[in-house]
């Protein structure tokens, strides 16, 4: 909305509401986990989660002294509970409820953004700046189910083989998820301050180089400067060369620091009670993990830029080295002969067979190259575009796992096999598509063909049993007519040949099912008709 003095208010928002379900692992009817009363056929606990998204960001951008500047305010909110269905306490008997509300957590962020950029035509062949200030507040919470969907309410009286009557102790919580716990609940917040500057100069029609730094300051983390250098040059007016360096900076999240919870997991088919402890709790501490620091990282890339007529062609190179990675850790069991009894006694006081944290275990490093190429000429009398799109890149683990002194012989725990391999392969080495759009007056067409690696990932077996995706295709289709300036309407279909990544062993893959949501994903052919407007 246009103001005085060249200024421009303008605002923009979203909700979104999502439900989910997903099932846990069946119990049969005689596990010790069913009450054959009420479920004769053992059951599948069904996981529904309900989420609720909410974001608004309004600004005004306006001219100052020569400067162009904006100030914007930005918040968002997420919300995510849990609802436990078609399932059971069985420390409650024949009395368990089957449904349960078992909490949950939100997230939320505002952030204040003030930025200046100005441009001198006159040093040079022109020198561009920018600075601004940002202030962020990051608030997470997590909220308590009902008491019945965690607690574990006693032994319960059952009849032996003999007809007597004993007291038997059953697993508490509602099966398949366990609510969030009053000793779980929290509220924790933090505050950012950021502050940056940006220079580029055109030293000439061919040459630029370009810096930027930015500081930031956390509430109840510390500082850190990152900078950047960035440089382009043009040999012919068809051909250029650019390349930079920079440093990156990411503080441990919130969720990182203090998500705690405890939920029963099968290991190798059997029931395992786990606690995920969060960072500052006393287990942590007294395992001897510290306090999780930043995630730090160099990064570099070359590149060049070609333009030809119709033809455009653009290859970088890139190498990202991160160090102190922050993963979840494998499960630290309370009876494991092979860590320091120290160490399984605290596990054991945390009332847990198993353990597990989130800690800077790992350095990795990546790098990759990205190759676009495009084309773009009449065609009849419409307009034909075709574009190719390929990249490859790999990520290794760089260096030994970093774990503890009562841990020490547990890296392939803390950072193991498994979750080597999921950083490692789980998304393809090689990604391609090759999208050709033509379009003819009020008309629109699209074709795209997908072309997804092969992706190699972990099981839960142990001896480095591998799951393997060979290479897949895809083909997407729409058409879309624009009946005027506001009505667009556009039909199609995602991956129309229905493919599925290759069918793995249910007990092996993350999902419980026979796929994993690798390369195109498992949800088969998706059709739509889309309505967009403007007003």
């Amino acid at each position: 909305v246009p103001l005085a003095n060249e200024s421009n208010f303008y605002a923009y928002g979203g909700l979104n509401f999502r439900n989910g379900l997903a099932g846990a692992w069946y119990r049969s009817p005689d596990d010790d986990r069913n009450i054959p009363s009420i479920y004769p056929d053992g059951f599948v606990p069904n996981i529904r989660t309900n989420l609720f998204d909410q974001s608004l960001t309004a600004g005004i951008d306006s001219k100052v002294q020569g400067w162009d500047m904006d100030f914007s305010f930005t918040t968002g909110k997420n919300r995510m509970q849990y609802y436990v269905e078609n399932s059971l306490n069985t420390s409650m008997g024949d009395l368990t409820p089957k449904n349960f509300e078992a909490g949950g957590f939100t997230h939320s962020q505002n952030t204040a953004n003030l930025g200046f950029t100005r441009n001198y035509e006159s040093i040079l062949a022109g020198f561009n700046i920018a600075w601004g200030l940002e202030h962020r507040l990051d608030r997470y919470t997590i909220f308590a189910g009902e008491d019945a969907s965690w607690q574990n309410y006693g032994p319960v009286a059952e009849l032996d083989s003999a007809g007597n009557t004993i007291m038997v102790d059953k697993a508490g919580g509602a099966q398949g998820f366990p609510g969030f716990r009053p000793v779980n609940a929290l509220d924790k917040s933090r505050t950012n301050i950021g502050a940056y500057i940006d220079a580029e100069l055109d030293i000439n029609e061919k040459f630029m180089v370009g810096a930027a730094l930015r500081r930031e300051n956390y509430s109840d983390f510390g500082s850190n400067i990152s900078w950047k250098l960035a440089s382009r040059y043009e040999f012919v007016p068809e051909f250029a060369l650019r390349a930079s360096a920079s440093t990156g900076f990411r503080a441990p999240s919130l969720q990182q620091r203090y998500f705690n919870s405890t939920y029963t997991d099968f290991v190798s088919g059997v029931a395992t009670d786990v606690v995920i402890s969060r960072n500052d709790s006393k287990i942590v501490q007294e395992l001897g993990i510290p306090s999780l620091t930043e995630e730090t990282s160099f990064n570099y890339s070359l590149g060049i830029v070609s333009n030809v007529n119709n033809f455009s062609l653009t290859v970088d190179y890139y190498s990202i080295a991160i160090d102190d990675r922050i993963v979840l850790t494998g499960y630290f069991y309370a009876d494991d002969a092979d860590i320091a009894q120290e160490a399984r006694d605290i596990i054991a006081r945390a009332g847990a067979s198993a353990a597990s944290f989130f800690a800077n275990a790992i350095n990795t490093k990546t790098t990759g190259v990205d190759a676009v190429a495009s084309y773009r000429n009449r065609l009849g009398t419409g307009i034909f575009n075709a574009a190719l799109a390929v990249n490859w890149n790999t990520t290794k683990q760089d260096g030994d796992v970093k774990t503890t002194p009562l841990l020490a012989n547990k890296a392939d725990v803390f950072f193991g096999e498994r979750e080597r391999l999921f950083i490692e392969g789980s998304a393809p080495k090689i990604k391609g598509n090759l999208t050709l759009n033509y379009d003819l007056a009020r008309f629109g067409a699209m074709l795209r063909l997908g072309y997804f690696g092969e992706v190699i990932m972990g099981t839960w077996s142990s001896g480095g049993l591998i799951q393997t995706y060979p290479a897949k295709t895809s083909i997407d289709a729409s058409v879309n007519y624009q009946f005027n300036n506001r009505f667009r309407l556009t039909i199609g279909a995602n991956n129309l040949t229905n493919a599925y990544p290759a069918e793995q062993n249910p007990d092996e893959t993350e999902s419980g099912g026979p796929y994993e949501s690798v390369q195109m994903g498992y949800g088969g052919s998706y059709y739509f008709a889309r309505l967009g407007f403007n007003f």
